[in-house]
């Protein structure tokens, strides 16, 4: 298995992220919101940190848990950022 290219800037969004993952976009915003994934939040924006989201991976393959350990300052999971569905 090759290696997973994080891009090389310290944020990814929940496009790259999926992308990464290889992922829906929807699952990406269902993880971060249940604290499974380490993230941040920018003018309303999930924005997933690229060192911590290496160290999940990592952990994901050494067959740790993948849920994000609490990060200083962040108290609770990132909370929904998606629009509400219409319907």
């Amino acid at each position: 298995m090759t290696d997973l290219q994080i891009p090389p800037h310290e944020y990814l969004t929940v496009r790259e992220l999926a992308e990464l993952l290889r992922l829906k976009e929807r699952k990406v915003y269902d993880l971060a919101a249940s604290g499974e994934l380490p993230c941040s939040r920018a003018t309303g924006k999930l924005l997933f940190p690229a060192a911590e989201i290496r160290a999940w991976i990592e952990g994901a393959r050494g067959g740790r848990s993948m849920a994000a350990a609490p990060r200083p300052g962040s108290a609770a999971p990132c909370p929904p950022a998606w629009p509400a569905s219409a319907g």
